[in-house]
């Protein structure tokens, strides 16, 4: 019997850490700030590609995703990760950077 692995972090669960949901409301760029920085925290990878790709509207979210989906191993697939991004690119980021910072890396 298969087990299925997702985020721990809900994907609606916003306000749970109101810093980072000002950070990303507020500034201009912080969604793309914050989802460059979970990646670049989760895999190394640096932070200038995600902020680029990320102009690519739910695309580039989405392969960012994919990145942190594959880091911790976690199911799903490129085109849901489009889905989730396209629909809610504001939670799905918010949710990516509050695992990856519950996950232990912090920079």
């Amino acid at each position: 019997m298969a087990t299925t692995k997702d985020f721990n972090e809900p994907l609606c669960a916003c306000c749970n850490d109101c810093g980072s949901c000002l950070i990303g409301f507020l500034v201009p760029c912080g969604i793309c700030y914050l989802q460059a920085k979970a990646v670049s925290d989760a895999t190394g990878d640096g932070m200038g590609t995600p902020c680029l790709l990320r102009g690519l509207c739910c695309i580039g979210a989405a392969l960012n995703r994919g990145k942190i989906r594959s880091h911790f191993e976690y199911d799903g697939s490129f085109l849901g990760d489009c889905f989730i991004h396209w629909f809610c690119t504001f939670c799905a980021t918010l949710q990516e950077y509050r695992e990856v910072q519950k996950a232990g890396h912090r920079a």
